[in-house]
């Protein structure tokens, strides 16, 4: 190897290629879409809500990107029942004062993260308002 083609080596390794800032910034991406729905979206479920924001990439690639930074759903809609769901996702860690408290809070995750925001395979793997929507068009 001669010389300046080390050198020019040398200078390479100091920045990131095209392939490793695309893959560096996908791995964003996905990182702030699972955090937003409280870690609780596959990789079909960050799939959409990236397309939604005007990012186009493949199922396959997003969970790659979900498994290099160890991020896992915390939930298998085939095998959960509502009440398992409402215990994982609402009730552990949420601290409660009063009974009142506690009604509030459950009332609120029904009506608003559950019932609202969550997606069913049943309809498309959208949720039941974006579904409603839809079908009243």
């Amino acid at each position: 190897m001669s010389r300046s083609g080390y050198y020019a080596w040398r200078r390479r390794q100091d920045r990131l290629s095209r392939r490793q800032f695309a893959r560096y910034h996908l791995d964003l991406l996905v990182a702030e879409a699972f955090a937003a729905p409280r870690g609780r979206s596959g990789s079909v479920g960050l799939t959409l809500d990236l397309d939604e924001l005007g990012h186009k990439y493949n199922r396959k690639t997003v969970a790659a990107s979900m498994k290099r930074q160890g991020l896992v759903a915390m939930t298998m809609p085939w095998a959960e029942s509502f009440f398992h769901t409402l215990r994982v996702e609402m009730v552990h860690g949420e601290s409660c004062a009063t009974r009142e408290d506690m009604r509030r809070a459950i009332f609120e995750y029904i009506e608003v993260d559950y019932n609202r925001s969550r997606r069913y395979s049943a309809n498309g793997y959208i949720s039941p308002l974006a579904f409603e929507q839809k079908m009243a068009v």
